[in-house]
């Protein structure tokens, strides 16, 4: 961090003095540069130089009024009771250029300064403002005027105790200390879940001698830590292939001083870039450490691709990022504004849930779905938002179905079964995952949406079981051995647990090749997904802690045969929320290290506040 000393006196020609030039320029540009403590030998320097133009300027104003000796004399002070009334004038006027002269002097060598003299220097540290700032995007400028405002209603600050006035360089300097408080995690991750993404990055360029700011589309690797959910970091990758981001995660953990060595699985959504079998994310990180990891894709991007393929099977291609060509797609856009009518009931079997613990669009998905169950829809509800629609955001669009469904009197046969798909296995799959977010949990979503699917027509059912089976990550054996050995049945537990110690009694060496299973869509039970004799059964990462002796002692335990693992959940949805955090950073704050902390700063100020909607909500740590 560079300093630049502001002299204590002030320049009288109007262009910027040469030791101010760099300063200036860096104020307009990075703003990098902060006052620092007065430089005493420059302002000396420029006390003597004002102190002679002062001098000269008198010299010059008594030349200009060619003083005789008597008028010298009167100047002095020595008039006689017989001087004449224009001796009398004449000397005034000379007294009234000297005072004059006197105060300008006092006010160019005390102007800027005097307020300083008399006031002191705010050294207290303010570490929730800044925290607070940082949460609430709001800047330096305003943040110091808010801060001082309050102060000054409380008395504390005034115009004769300006000590404690707060600036925004004050400030800037709060919030960079808070930032760079926030280190990087110490404690071993052994589950990593990462996304990328493309956002528009404010960066600063030098062109020549000046700095300037620009804005350029840069990608972004986010890494989290569960489970916890805990924010390590973001990373911009030389290349955005899959080998590059691998370089980019293996030099932060080198970086970082973290074992990479110890992780034992890996959360992503389900693009090819990740999954891929020869060539993925997932497949080269196995690669490098020579072991096998957990692979635990995103449970509700596998829940969201039959909706979206569905829908465009139905009312044809989208026709940008947030429209549709057909003719459904084309009503969802102001589907809110439609009166509501009388329409058909379709049953749907929801999941117990909190309501505390959904969003604002996943509430008014659980509350569509009940109304359409029930065959009557609320007019509070029809009059709520159901969500931006976006191709990004297949829960909005399944709202935006439901609600075009309630207003539809005559609803044609393609709107018909989209509803059914929502209500009776969409919206059933997404709660039961919010209620069991687990990873044991994840082999017994999948068998859910297939079980529920079969009750669809056949030409839904062909349009969507392609989309099951590619994405069916959780009925790997791996996967699906988690949820058995967690199951509540004793029988499937021993099952589990006698082919997991095969499995350990059969291992290979060498990292095995993840592929997914054919899956069984008439199966009875999540048990039999997949033909255990045709799959080649492999021992899961998150238990290789576990050592054998202890599985053959559950195995003959009659009472309680479940192993204690890692819980992780089995979808990304806080990754989501934490990208959605280096997007607002990005736009924000120049730099890694400030984007870093940037983020950690608004997650504390979260976690230690949650929302402030009262008194009692504030807290004081």
């Amino acid at each position: 961090m560079q300093v630049c000393t502001r002299n204590m006196y002030l320049c009288e020609a109007e262009k910027v003095p040469s030791e101010e030039e760099e300063f200036l320029q860096d104020q307009r540009t990075v703003r990098l540069m902060f006052i620092g403590n007065v430089d005493r030998v420059a302002s000396e320097k420029l006390k003597k130089r004002q102190d002679r133009k002062v001098r000269e300027n008198t010299s010059r104003a008594k030349r200009a009024l060619e003083f005789s000796s008597d008028q010298q004399r009167l100047v002095c002070g020595v008039i006689s009771s017989e001087s004449s009334d224009a001796e009398v004038e004449l000397a005034t006027k000379i007294t009234e250029v000297q005072e004059k002269t006197d105060s300008e002097y006092e006010n160019k060598t005390f102007a800027s300064s005097g307020a300083r003299r008399r006031s002191k220097q705010m050294r207290k540290s303010l570490p929730k403002v800044a925290k607070l700032c940082d949460r609430f995007c709001v800047s330096d400028r305003a943040g110091a005027a808010i801060a001082t405002a309050v102060l000054e209603d409380f008395g504390i600050v005034s115009q004769d105790e300006p000590t404690n006035v707060i600036d925004r360089y004050k400030l800037r300097r709060e919030r960079k200390l808070a930032r760079d408080r926030c280190e990087h995690s110490a404690h071993p991750v052994q589950t990593l879940y990462f996304d990328g993404r493309k956002d528009r990055t404010l960066k600063v360029e030098k062109n020549g001698s000046r700095w300037y700011r620009k804005v350029m589309t840069e990608e972004h690797i986010t890494l989290l830590s569960e489970p916890g959910g805990t924010f390590l970091s973001h990373l911009t990758p030389e290349s955005s292939s899959a080998r590059g981001i691998v370089e980019c995660i293996s030099r932060y953990y080198d970086d970082s001083g973290l074992d990479i060595t110890q992780i034992l699985g890996i959360g992503c959504d389900g693009t090819a870039a990740n999954t891929g079998a020869i060539g993925g994310i997932i497949r080269l990180l196995e690669v490098k450490l020579g072991k096998p990891i957990q692979w635990l894709p995103c449970i509700l991007h596998a829940t969201e691709l039959p909706l979206r393929h569905l829908m465009k099977h139905l009312d044809g291609r989208t026709s940008g990022p947030t429209g549709f060509s057909g003719p459904i797609g084309s009503a969802l856009a102001k589907c809110e504004l439609l009166p509501l009518c009388q329409f058909d009931a379709v049953h749907t079997e929801l999941p117990v849930v909190i309501p505390e613990d959904l969003s604002t669009d996943q509430r008014y998905l659980y509350e569509m779905c009940k109304s359409v169950d029930a065959g009557c829809c609320p007019e509070e509800l029809s009059r709520r938002n159901p969500g931006k629609m976006a191709h990004s955001r297949w829960l909005t669009t399944a709202n935006r179905v439901l609600r075009l469904y309630v207003s539809t009197k005559n609803p044609s046969a393609s709107l018909k079964m989209l509803v059914a798909f929502v209500v009776q296995v969409y919206a059933p799959v997404w709660f039961a995952v919010k209620s069991k977010p687990s990873c044991k949990d994840g082999a017994r979503h999948v068998w859910l949406m297939v079980h529920l699917s079969r009750s669809l027509p056949p030409e839904v059912k062909a349009v969507i079981d392609p989309i099951i089976q590619r994405n069916a990550y959780f009925a790997h054996p791996e996967n699906l051995l988690l949820a058995m050995v967690t199951d509540e049945r004793h029988h499937i537990k021993q099952l589990g647990l006698r082919r997991i110690l095969k499995a350990r009694q059969q291992m290979r060496t060498g990292v095995r090749k993840f592929c997914v299973p054919t899956i069984n869509f008439d199966s009875a039970d999540y048990v039999d997904l997949i033909n255990w004799m045709e799959t080649d059964v492999t021992v899961p990462p998150l238990l290789s802690p576990i050592p054998t002796s202890e599985i053959s002692s559950r195995i003959l335990d009659k009472n309680d045969a479940s192993l204690s693992f890692i819980q992780v959940p089995c979808h990304t949805q806080a990754m989501e929320r934490h990208v959605k955090l280096v997007t607002e950073a990005s736009q924000s704050v120049c730099g890694k290290r400030a984007r870093d902390g940037y983020i950690k700063n608004r997650i504390e100020s979260r976690r230690q506040m949650a929302a402030f909607n009262q008194k009692t909500d504030y807290c004081f740590n």
